[in-house]
């Protein structure tokens, strides 16, 4: 694949981050895929390819079509926009290397290689390629000082268990078998992939030997530990035994006084015998209370949002962004089949324009320089959809063989408003384009 040129960086510019001794920016490739694979192509895309030279300069390129732009060359509203995204590709990178780190020991070492390849030293290294944000001088740091204070790989928590171990007990080791577990069924579903390119990037490093803080030191602090648990024990028992044998005892409460004595009350007179009582005088009896008003009826229950297909599922876990207007293609192959969406406006969002009438092609699946994965998805997500006819089309890239099934869905505010299933013909490749026809697959209006 043709690459643009961004810029030449001299040797002396900033200090290249390292894993076992050998440049992150040695193991691009592999980078690469990771991102690729967890985190989808517009990740992948951040980073520049590297191209060392002999006298210690570099060459970045980048894959992407479209004007090659510095970040410092744009308007103000157009670099914040761009810088934005940047940060926000950048911190999905950062978290997915702090989320394998924590997986266990066998994906701590590629964890911190995306660590290490998400720090970017202070200078003017963003470009903007056709609208999409790419950083040149990823895996270094500003200075051979700052790269030294990072941490060497394979020390961290794992480093840190024996001390924790031996004042938690028990309980900490329950916990920590837990999330070991936990980790293991998270690496079921790329597990090939990691030990495939964590060989890649060992091959050849340095091996590990243990220095001055080995078990020995280790030893030594838990031996000391358990001194000072037998001391603490041996002043709980000098307590105990210095407490006073004496025991105070309240005294008792008084019993009540008996109520002094009343007198008798003088014998009252006689009294005059009582009349005669009058017969009541009948009243009339009040008017019944009218009925209440019967109760207002119950409020419409709310209704249930519509639960995800397997295919919109599928697009956001690999990156697809979530929007008022989704469209969703898949199929069952490696087979590159490209998605093809025009607006009401008559522009036209595909693999070669990412990005159309307010909208994104996100994810462009086993497309040229890509991963070939054999249950791909494209997705083209509109945050804001213009009012009108949208069409979709499929074309199929291959050169030969016969049509290839597909399955696209159409989302509007969470629920399926289009779910059409097809096949697509091979159709030979179009000047210009790299696929074949576009063959029509679905029409709808926004709103429906």
């Amino acid at each position: 694949m043709a690459q643009q040129q961004l810029i030449r960086t001299e040797a002396g510019v900033g200090h290249a981050l390292q894993v076992n001794g050998r440049a992150v920016t040695a193991a691009h490739e592999q980078v690469v895929a990771i991102i690729r694979s967890r985190l989808g192509q517009n990740h992948a895309d951040y980073l520049a390819r590297p191209a060392p030279e002999a006298d210690g300069a570099v060459r970045w390129s980048t894959h992407l079509a479209g004007t090659v732009r510095a970040a410092g060359e744009l308007g103000a509203d157009e670099r914040d926009k761009l810088q934005r995204t940047a940060e926000r590709l950048a911190g999905d990178i950062r978290g997915l290397a702090a989320q394998m780190q924590g997986e266990g020991p066998a994906t701590q070492m590629v964890g911190q290689m995306l660590e290490r390849a998400a720090q970017v030293p202070s200078g003017d290294w963003l470009y903007s390629v056709g609208g999409k944000p790419v950083t040149v001088m990823w895996g270094h740091a500003g200075s051979a000082l700052a790269a030294a204070a990072l941490p060497p790989v394979g020390t961290g928590v794992a480093g840190a268990a024996p001390a924790g171990a031996a004042v938690a007990g028990a309980g900490v080791a329950g916990a920590g078998a837990a999330a070991v577990k936990g980790g293991w069924l998270r690496m079921l579903g790329w597990g090939a992939l990691a030990l495939v390119v964590l060989a890649a990037v060992l091959f050849g490093l340095k091996q590990c030997k243990p220095g001055a803080s080995g078990p020995s030191s280790l030893g030594a602090t838990v031996e000391d530990l358990k001194r000072q648990n037998q001391k603490l024990e041996q002043d709980i028992v000098q307590k105990r035994n210095q407490r006073s044998p004496w025991t105070c005892v309240p005294e008792p409460p008084k019993p009540p006084e008996p109520p002094a004595s009343v007198p008798e009350p003088p014998a009252s007179k006689p009294e005059p015998p009582a009349s005669k009582p009058l017969p009541p005088v009948s009243k009339p009896k009040p008017a019944p209370p009218p009925p209440p008003p019967p109760p207002p009826p119950p409020p419409p229950e709310p209704p249930k949002p519509q639960a995800m297909t397997d295919d919109q599922k599928k697009a956001r876990a690999r990156g697809g962004q979530e929007g008022k207007l989704e469209i969703i293609l898949a199929w069952n192959s490696t087979r590159d089949i490209d998605l093809y969406v025009t607006c009401p406006t008559g522009q036209m969002l595909w693999a070669r324009a990412l990005t159309a009438c307010a909208g994104e092609l996100d994810i462009d699946a086993n497309g040229s320089g890509n991963a070939k994965v054999g249950d791909p998805v494209e997705h083209a997500v509109y945050p804001q959809p213009g009012r009108g006819t949208y069409r979709v089309a499929v074309a199929n890239c291959e050169r030969f063989g016969a049509g290839e099934p597909y399955r696209l869905t159409v989302v509007y505010e969470g629920k399926v408003i289009r779910q059409i299933n097809g096949v697509v013909p091979v159709t030979g490749i179009s000047a210009g384009k790299g696929c074949g026809d576009a063959i029509p697959a679905v029409e709808f209006s926004i709103p429906p």
